[in-house]
């Protein structure tokens, strides 16, 4: 690497590392005024209430360091919400897969979360270009400038790509187990419904119910059930399940649910029919799979078994071909 190429490297690794360091003092001074803040408030209380402050228990000593990183990462999480960094189409298709992948928030709010997600997406950017600057510190390869920094940018673009590959490699890991629990579910929501419960009552029993064995989709009709009971319109709370799941199986089971509402048919019916049709479509994509076995194994087959039965067949007349040569 020429030496140009070199300080360039250095003084954009120098660069982010003084910006990691703004925002950990930034963090840490937004820690400070809110610990501030609440021994403000709770002096106050306690006056208010006519008590005696004690000073012992103002200020809380041996807290746990795992406590203490997730409060700085929220504060850091605080600092990057207030940047301007995404668009607020941008923040809903965030905030759609950060949902269907099982993650609403953790007791966060909604707009911290998407920070959340776009702070992990810098903090791999910066540490993919770091990489990338190191190894190139490291090898001294003679590349020209221009190359190391783009080289630099790509590696960060592929780090910044991670999180959003966790995230939707857990959307699909989560979908499929909705899926697998979805036949189970409507035959416990058939034998709630024939005991004469309603809808949102059946729905919240059948998620307790299931949330040992399916957690997925125990929260989805949990947190279905609780907009059932908050919203005016049952139709709202099941249109947010689907979107929420983004699975086929549950839009057609919303549509059997509201068509059965909507003109007064027979619900243990339609749900019988559909649970139906969910296992024989279970069935269907076994034997899919079953089928496509042949056509993997192929591979394997020739590039395993075929050369040593090539040598066992044909080696003999190789070894004579070799001695009458």
């Amino acid at each position: 690497m020429t030496a140009f190429s070199a300080a360039q490297c250095l003084a954009l690794s120098g660069g982010l590392v003084l910006v990691a360091t703004l925002l950990v003092l930034a963090a840490f001074v937004d820690r400070e005024r809110d610990r501030f803040r609440a021994r403000l408030l709770g002096v106050v209380r306690q006056a208010s209430e006519r008590r005696i402050p004690d000073r012992g228990a103002t200020a809380p000593t041996g807290k746990p360091l795992r406590e203490s990183v997730i409060a700085l990462l929220r504060r850091i999480t605080r600092l990057s919400a207030r940047l301007p960094l995404v668009g607020r189409k941008d923040q809903e298709d965030i905030r759609r897969l950060l949902v269907r992948a099982g993650i609403r928030g953790a007791g966060l709010r909604g707009k911290e979360s998407v920070a959340l997600f776009v702070a992990a997406k810098l903090l791999c950017f910066a540490v993919g270009a770091l990489l990338a600057v190191t190894v190139q510190l490291v090898l001294r390869t003679d590349a020209a400038p221009m190359m190391a920094l783009a080289a630099t940018g790509f590696s960060g673009f592929v780090g910044g790509l991670v999180p959003e590959a966790v995230l939707q490699r857990r959307g699909r890991t989560r979908r499929a187990a909705i899926e697998a629990a979805l036949p189970d579910a409507l035959d416990l929501l058939i034998i709630c419904a024939n005991a004469g419960y309603g809808l949102d009552v059946s729905i919240q029993r059948v998620g307790r119910e299931i949330a040992r064995f399916f957690p997925d989709l125990a929260d989805e009709l949990a947190v279905t059930a609780n907009e059932m009971q908050l919203l005016s319109d049952r139709r709202d709370a099941l249109d947010n399940l689907v979107e929420r799941t983004n699975v086929p199986a549950i839009r057609s089971l919303v549509v059997t649910l509201l068509q059965a509402q909507r003109y007064g048919t027979p619900l243990t019916q339609a749900l019988r029919t559909l649970a139906r049709e969910e296992r024989n479509a279970r069935i269907l994509a076994l034997e899919e799979r079953a089928a496509r076995i042949p056509a993997l194994i192929s591979l394997p087959l020739m590039v395993l078994i075929m050369p040593a039965v090539l040598i066992v067949v044909a080696g003999p007349a190789f070894i004579d071909i070799m001695k009458g040569l």
